[in-house]
């Protein structure tokens, strides 16, 4: 969080919005300070399907799974299995 207020604080408004595209309302999940910053964000949509997830997403499903610990909560994503070849990026996520 601390970084990403850094960041805010030492960047203009466009040039974060540039920086952050698509990414920018998931990231204003986490960190709320960000979504006050830029105003409107997209709504996020659930990423259930796991097999159209990219690196990034999928890299945040990783560290919730390491951060959650003893946390009760239940967390539910489905793939195709077909469609996840040796290359895809769930291929390491599911490894992990």
């Amino acid at each position: 969080m601390e970084v990403v207020r850094g960041y805010l604080h030492n960047h203009e408004t466009e040039d974060v919005r540039r920086h952050m595209e698509e990414g920018a309302a998931a990231i204003a999940e986490m960190v709320p300070h960000l979504k006050e910053h830029l105003g409107d964000l997209p709504e996020l949509t659930p990423l259930d399907d796991l097999h159209w997830a990219d690196g990034p997403s999928l890299l945040m499903v990783e560290f919730l799974a390491h951060r959650l610990g003893e946390t009760k909560v239940l967390v539910v994503g489905t793939y195709r299995d077909v469609e996840v070849r040796r290359t895809h990026p769930l291929q390491q996520t599911l490894g992990t």
